[in-house]
């Protein structure tokens, strides 16, 4: 008869983590106050939402996640997960570029010709 020596071998998943989603919070704004309507994209996904009345959105990302805050007239601002559930961002303004000058005139109707006609013999 042999004997062996027994080794019990155990993993400790510890170390392993699991990257989950989480609910992301915060608010946006700028320099005047909260920004409504401002969209809040994840990186690369489709997932998305828009910042409320008072400026605050929610939305489900896992950390290391990039989200994008877009707003007409303001800078992209990208942020990335971090171990914080809570951010606030505040938004930059872009320089806008004047094209020209558009310049609009409307064509008086017939009756308003007649009267605007009408109107000079007496002056």
């Amino acid at each position: 008869m042999v004997q062996t020596d027994v080794k019990t071998v155990s993993e400790n998943n510890q170390d392993a983590t699991v990257n989950l989603e989480k609910e992301i919070s915060g608010v946006v704004t700028d320099t005047l106050g909260p920004l409504p309507g401002c969209t809040v994209i994840i990186k690369d996904t489709k997932n998305n939402t828009v910042t409320d009345f008072e400026g605050k959105f929610s939305i489900k990302a896992k950390e290391g996640d990039i989200l994008v805050f877009s707003f007409l007239g303001m800078k992209d601002e990208e942020l990335q997960i971090t171990s914080a559930s809570f951010y606030t961002i505040k938004m930059k303004d872009r320089p806008m570029v004047l094209l020209g000058e558009i310049v609009y005139c409307k064509r008086k109707t017939f009756f308003g010709r007649i009267f605007h006609k009408i109107g000079k013999i007496f002056r």
